[in-house]
């Protein structure tokens, strides 16, 4: 197992938690890069276990895994410094204190999903853009409680923003679009679908001041 680069074990909705305390009588895996664990039914138990044994980690998958909490962070921010790639989507029982405890951390992070995860709001946005300054690539998806505030925190703040994700978040209007326009012109991808309040003329402008632009979703 020592010479792991890349582990997925995604969808394994038996044996996750067995599987990673099979990495606590392994050497510790330097060279294990990229972890998927995409919806298996691992707790804060697996997570730690895992952890432990992958230091230099830059790519881990949690999405769906929805028996993790805060600890599951707290363990990820202490012994995984090396992330740039952290998916947590559908992690439901994170909470925005956790978050921050475990972001402030991982300072190098390009890529970060939050898909549906209702504790993420215009405060959690703020300190986002404050202290991931590396971040290209941000899901906000299904983020109900954003607002045009905590996009403008993003795009004043994240010079290398090339892809955003805020489908469905219905408090969105152009106000947020023509600040991505303003500011980020580097920006290659942007979905706004389902959300009522933005409309073509913003989406015209973003188009018309954003070159790189190859995605974009509005419907």
């Amino acid at each position: 197992l020592k010479q792991l680069i890349k582990v997925d074990v995604s969808f394994d909705f038996i044996q996750a938690n067995e599987w990673a305390n099979i990495f606590i009588s392994q050497e510790t895996l330097y060279y294990l890069k990229t972890l998927s664990l995409r919806s298996a039914m691992i707790d804060d138990d697996g997570i730690e276990a895992l952890t432990t044994k992958c230091p230099n980690l830059t790519t881990f998958n949690l999405g769906g895994c929805t028996n993790i909490t805060d600890a599951s962070l707290e363990c990820i921010a202490s012994r995984c410094n090396n992330l740039r790639n952290l998916l947590l989507y559908r992690c439901i029982h994170i909470t925005k204190q956790g978050l921050e405890q475990c972001l402030i951390k991982l300072p190098y992070l390009v890529y970060l999903d939050l898909l549906w995860i209702q504790a993420v709001d215009d405060d959690l946005l703020k300190y986002i853009s404050i202290h991931l300054t590396y971040l290209k690539k941000i899901n906000l998806g299904f983020c109900y409680q954003i607002t045009d505030t905590g996009i403008k925190y993003l795009s004043k703040n994240l010079a290398d923003l090339n892809h955003l994700e805020v489908y469905r978040c219905k408090n969105l209007s152009n106000i947020s679009v023509l600040t991505l326009a303003k500011h980020n012109q580097k920006l290659k991808a942007f979905n706004c679908s389902g959300c009522p309040n933005i409309t073509s003329y913003a989406l015209n402008h973003l188009l018309s001041k954003c070159p790189r632009l190859e995605r974009l979703h509005e419907r």
